[in-house]
Parts: C-alpha cells; structure tokens; sequence
C-alpha cells in the first residue's frame, strides 16, 4: 500500500507540473530566452568594447608621433577624432591633455583651455582631473586671470596635489595684490611639500621675496 501511495503522491506531481507548465511554460521560455540573449548580447558588447580599445589607442599613438614630429595639424585631426568618435576611453582624455600641452607651448591658451576642459569633464579618474584643473589654473594665469585662475584651484582637493596646487594659490593671490594670502598660500605649499623636493627651494625664494617687499623702505 505503501508503493501504490508513492505512486498516486508522484501521479498528483506530475498532473500539478503539467498544469504549471500549461500556465508557465510560455513565460518560462520567454524568460530563457532572454537569459540567453542577454548573455550573448553582454558577449558582443564586450567584443565591441575591445575593439574599440583597439582603434582608440591605434588612433592615440598615432595623434603622438604626429605630436612628436611636429605635424600639428595632423596631431589634431587625430586628436579631433578620438575626442569625437571615442570619448569614453582614456586615450582621448590623454590626446586632449597633449594637445592642450602644445597649444600652451603656442601660446593658443582658449584652445589650450578648451582642450584642458574637454580632458577634466570627460577622464574618469579623480587624480587626473585635478591634474588637469592645475594645468587649467597655470594657463590661466598666464592669460592674466588670477581671479579665474583660483576658482579652478578651488576644485583641487586632492591631498597629493596640496602642494603644487598652494604654490599656484600662492601666484594668484600675489597677481590680485593679495600679499597676506599669497604668502599664506606659499607657506601651505612649503609645509605640503616638505624640505627635500626642490620645488620647495622655489617656493621659499618667493617667501623671501613678499618677505623683503614687506619691509619699510624696500
């Protein structure tokens, strides 16, 4: 009696699993299908993601030889296209900070700071972004816009950078007049950086000029 209970408790199984599948089956098969989809989808796009990794960085070293060889123009169509046709890649952010790098050497500082802009916006990498803002910070005090040059600076918080970044601090507030706060701003960068980096010994030489400046008579 025992075998023929397992059996009618297997029989009700197997009717319940019919009708559950009778209600089910089309949906569970959508749902597989979709599974699989999805799979073979996330394989393409990966495919396709690798790919353009490749052309990407192809693109870069050659936007660098041009750079490299002084074929300016060349460097910026190149350039021009990574920006364009792949911006989400790490090759594109550092082709626009090697062009703005020229376009200082040029003199060309909108360009240059339009390049700089693209670079910040578009790296996903928070160092890097504050390396940029620095350089941003440098070409605008060159253009002569301190005030513009210190708003940049205010976006700098990373640690590493507190040097550089007080030195620069230090610049714009002397350009403004500002001599407490750029002297301020100098003696932060001087304890940031410590004694032993040589750009300390500069940052000192310009303490020792607002110190000198200070003095009645000088």
């Amino acid at each position: 009696m025992a075998f023929d209970a397992y059996d009618y408790d297997d029989l009700e199984q197997s009717e319940h699993l019919k009708r559950w599948l009778r209600r089910y089956g089309s949906a569970l098969a959508l749902g597989m299908l979709l599974i699989v989809a999805a799979i073979l989808g996330y394989g393409q796009w990966r495919r396709h993601q690798a790919a353009q990794t490749v052309r990407a960085a192809s693109l870069y070293w050659q936007a660098r030889q041009a750079e490299l060889t002084h074929q300016a123009s060349m460097a910026d169509t190149l350039t021009r296209m990574l920006t364009k046709g792949y911006p989400d890649t790490a090759y594109a952010v550092f082709a626009a900070a090697a062009q703005a790098r020229r376009l200082v050497q040029e003199k060309r500082y909108p360009q240059a700071l339009t390049a700089l802009h693209w670079a910040v916006t578009h790296s996903k990498d928070p160092s890097l972004q504050a390396l940029f803002q620095l350089r941003s910070a440098r070409v605008l005090l060159a253009e002569g816009e301190a005030g513009q040059a210190l708003s940049a600076l205010d976006s700098v918080t990373d640690p590493a950078y507190r040097g550089v970044g007080g030195e620069l601090r230090g610049d714009a507030q002397l350009a403004l007049g500002h001599s407490q706060q750029a002297r301020e701003a100098y003696q932060a960068a001087l304890d940031a950086l410590g004694p032993d980096l040589p750009q300390s010994h500069v940052v000192r030489l310009k303490l020792d000029d607002l110190a000198v400046a200070g003095k009645p008579g000088t």
